[in-house]
């Protein structure tokens, strides 16, 4: 249980990282990318809370920046 406890753990915390990443890089796509893992695999954690607070603003952004490029 255990390294089981420790694998998920890593897991969180590996796909928080990369969710920050791509919001301080403004990689919006990637940070929603990024964020849906998050709500999918930890839906009932803060940090499933918190992203799920901000991924309508980062969809918009994402949906921005697509619309600049063209």
């Amino acid at each position: 249980q255990d390294t089981a406890r420790g694998v998920i753990m890593e897991k969180r915390e590996n796909q928080a990282v990369q969710f920050k990443l791509a919001v301080h890089d403004n990689d919006w796509s990637e940070a929603v990318r990024a964020g849906e893992q998050i709500i999918n695999n930890f839906l009932n954690t803060k940090m499933a809370e918190e992203v799920i607070g901000l991924i309508d603003v980062l969809q918009k952004r994402t949906h921005e920046a697509t619309k600049e490029l063209s």
